[in-house]
């Protein structure tokens, strides 16, 4: 619904580092440290958010965050540019739905092994539902955090059932592929919770898709 992304991003910020941490943090800080296990780049990539870099003597310029991870710890900054605002999209309507997903060795004050934040927006049609648009952003699985993009083209246009999200998980695969002596290691369970977060999030969905059909036109 219209406060999905919003959910999403204080599920995310709920085990984000410690107290002493939060107190002096800064999202941007977060943001342009890029690193690939990042808790709240997979979220803001997600809900398509975008950067405003500013510098001395110029204007102002606009980078969407999904183009703004270079490579590992590179990110599309200039020496002299600062971040001036995080710009988030509001979710719309009561057919966009946001979760996002995080797994540590421990549940609180922890690094994640991988985590996810996954979006969609759906429009009723006979018999059920068409994902109408989808987006996906996982850390964890690349040296930056990145989209699942052969996934989404696998799922956009599609209905919302599970014979797609089975092809969505091939999809999947092949987006996120991890050798075994990948840096950080257990490559098989990463590719695992990577799965398993997509289809935590077609359960959920399909749960609230069925309160909302229970309820009747509002």
């Amino acid at each position: 619904g219209a406060m999905s992304g919003l959910q999403a991003m204080l599920d995310m910020l709920r085990w984000f580092a410690s107290t002493q941490i939060r107190n002096v943090a800064a999202v941007a800080g977060n943001i342009a440290t890029a690193s690939p296990i990042s808790d709240m780049n997979p979220v803001l990539m997600a809900l398509g958010a975008t950067v405003v870099l500013g510098a001395a003597g110029a204007p102002p310029r606009e980078v969407p965050l999904r183009d703004f991870f270079k490579r590992y710890r590179t990110v599309d900054m200039q020496p002299h540019e600062l971040i001036c605002c995080v710009r988030v999209p509001d979710t719309q309507g009561p057919y966009e739905f946001v979760r996002s997903f995080k797994q540590a060795k421990r549940r609180d004050d922890d690094i994640s092994i991988v985590n996810a934040c996954l979006r969609v927006r759906l429009r009723p049609s006979a018999g059920g539902w068409t994902i109408d648009e989808v987006s996906s952003a996982f850390g964890g699985m690349a040296p930056t955090t990145s989209r699942a993009k052969l996934m989404e083209a696998a799922l956009q246009g599609k209905e919302w059932s599970e014979a797609s999200f089975d092809r969505g998980y091939a999809a999947l695969a092949e987006d996120l592929p991890l050798p075994e002596v990948v840096p950080g290691g257990m490559a098989a369970y990463r590719q695992t919770l990577a799965a398993s977060f997509v289809y935590k999030f077609f359960v959920g969905v399909s749960v609230e898709l069925a309160r909302l059909a229970a309820r009747g036109p509002q």
